[in-house]
């Protein structure tokens, strides 16, 4: 799983939370203003309420205490003389109130917004006040002059108060509408709020839960990586302690059983022909499974092809024909080949149950044993071939000196019985200067592996140099050795004539331990005899201890 990346290369998540941080702070910025909207309005009210409201109610009241006063005003006028005196007083105690209740109101900013207000009171009062007079001493009260000024007065109110109450409802409404408005902005605002904060809450749980995978990815990536790792080192330890083949193909069968217990495999390595495999391992041998029946290595398509191959089941018709018909029933299986020295010399076969296809880690593990292997066994081979090259004289196939010396000094440093018999081609110079050095390199290839043939497994034979060669015989003594030679000497006439070469002759001088203790002593004594050989006739045998030619059969063309 991948993070997806802005264009400036940081994960889209990143973004998407700043814009989202921004677009809150932009929304409390807003809210913020709002909520001082809102209170503003609070407090507009709150004045409404507590000032220009206050001074409706008290203008009301004036006028209510000032009706009061005509109303009483008009009662003294037509009230007994019993009577008349309380409602006076009465009349006097409002106008008073009334008076002082102007007087006070008198100072606010809206009264003094009310001059015609004012000068109606001011008349009204006058008129009321000379008006009073005339009715506390009973004389006569014009009514209607009193009415008319008290008419003046409710006029004035009136045309002062109905555009003050029209102001303060204004106001009101005013203030009502901004908090209406600054409500819905902090609701919108709210909304908004929670609708960015779901998105950067949602990108920061999906980028989290993204994180969460690719940490989980690179661990199951690092413990895979560390499995791997460590199957390398191990494999690379057994192998480096595997000496032999038979030793690797051992340290790869182990593996294989340890590392896949459930699949039953097999390695098929080529023979030396190139031509057929050969079974070189298998695991689940108890079971008694059949394995693979490939005859070569170019009958395999994995080895023909140099690619790995898995077969989900062995009855799709494109699944390797190998598989098919097998006494068991239909089966899975992967083939690797197995390359050796660059080139694939055979193939670990694997099957498993029918329809399960092998997952990736058994795919490595099959591929890094059979790998290992190969690599193992190409360097074993290489090893044995530069042994070989190393102790072999390169004409004739035979040990050369250093290697012949070797192995002698290891015989007879564990006690052993060796005889040592030195020969040399007779006359060879000839057959050089006469046919060529290539017949004699004939000759002297056909002397060794006659040579190889006549004596017994468990004798060294080696090439000294030229047309000399040497023989080590263990737990042998001269007269052994002496009839060992004998059969050499008849064996040679057939191989020459066989192989159309001119005929020659090999002459022969033995020593045993009767004649030294170490080898260089018994190669010096058996060269002694060898002169005695060819100053005797040649073709001979000389055994060091007898100094005296043993005769040769007749067929061996002496």
């Amino acid at each position: 799983m991948r993070t997806a990346r802005t264009p400036d290369g940081r994960p889209t998540h990143h973004k998407v939370v700043v814009i989202g941080v921004f677009l809150l702070a932009l929304l409390a910025v807003v809210g913020s203003v709002a909520a001082i909207s809102v209170r503003s309005v609070e407090r507009d009210l709150r004045v409404i309420a507590q000032d220009e409201g206050a001074m409706l109610v008290e203008l009301r009241d004036i006028h209510h205490l000032v009706l009061r006063a005509q109303l009483a005003l008009e009662q003294a006028a037509t009230a007994s003389s019993d009577e008349r005196a309380r409602i006076v007083d009465r009349f006097d105690g409002l106008l008073d109130e009334a008076l002082t209740r102007w007087d006070a109101a008198a100072d606010h900013p809206l009264a003094r917004r009310m001059p015609e207000t004012a000068a109606a009171v001011d008349r009204w009062a006058a008129t009321a006040s000379v008006l009073r007079e005339d009715v506390a001493t009973g004389d006569g009260v014009d009514l209607a002059l009193v009415r008319s000024a008290f008419e003046d007065l409710s006029t004035a109110f009136e045309a002062s108060t109905v555009p003050l109450t029209q102001r303060v409802e204004q106001k009101a409404d005013d203030a009502l509408a901004r908090a209406d408005l600054a409500r819905r902005i902090l609701i919108a605002v709210a909304a908004l709020g929670l609708a960015v904060g779901a998105i950067v809450i949602r990108s920061t749980f999906r980028s989290s839960r993204q994180q969460h995978h690719e940490i989980a990815r690179r661990d199951r990536e690092r413990d895979r990586d560390t499995a791997r790792a460590q199957l390398e080192t191990r494999l690379a330890r057994a192998f480096d302690q595997a000496r032999t083949e038979p030793a690797a193909l051992r340290v790869a069968e182990r593996a294989l059983g340890e590392l896949e217990p459930d699949r039953p495999t097999e390695l098929l390595l080529a023979d030396s022909s190139r031509a057929h495999v050969e079974v070189r391992l298998r695991t689940h041998r108890e079971e008694g499974l059949p394995g693979c029946g490939v005859p070569s290595p170019a009958d395999c398509p994995a080895a023909s092809r140099g690619q790995t191959m898995v077969f989900e089941t062995s009855d799709h018709f494109d699944a390797c024909p190998h598989l098919d018909g097998r006494p068991d029933g239909p089966l899975s299986a992967v083939c690797v080949p197995v390359s050796i020295g660059g080139s694939a010399e055979g193939v670990l076969h694997s099957t498993g149950p029918d329809g399960q296809v092998a997952d990736p880690e058994t795919l490595h593990r099959l591929r890094t044993v059979a790998a290992r292997t190969g690599d193992r066994v190409g360097v074993l081979r290489a090893f044995s071939r530069s042994e070989v090259q190393a102790s072999t004289d390169p004409l004739t196939g035979l040990l050369n000196r250093r290697s012949f010396e070797d192995q002698v000094h290891h015989l007879m440093g564990h006690g052993r019985l060796v005889a040592v018999c030195f020969g040399d081609l007779d006359h060879f110079k000839a057959i050089n200067d006469t046919h060529g050095h290539d017949t004699g390199d004939r000759a002297l290839r056909t002397f060794a592996q006659t040579f190889r043939t006549a004596v017994r497994p468990s004798d060294l034979v080696a090439r000294w140099g030229g047309e000399e060669f040497v023989a080590a015989f263990p737990d042998t003594d001269a007269a052994t050795a002496e009839e060992i030679l004998g059969r050499l000497q008849v064996q040679l006439a057939p191989a020459i004539a066989t192989a159309g070469l001119p005929h020659f002759t090999v002459s022969f001088g033995v020593a045993d331990r009767a004649d030294g203790d170490d080898l260089a002593t018994l190669v010096t004594a058996a060269d002694g005899a060898l002169l005695v050989a060819k100053r005797t006739g040649r073709n001979r045998i000389v055994l060091a201890s007898r100094r005296r030619p043993v005769a040769v059969r007749s067929d061996s063309g002496g």
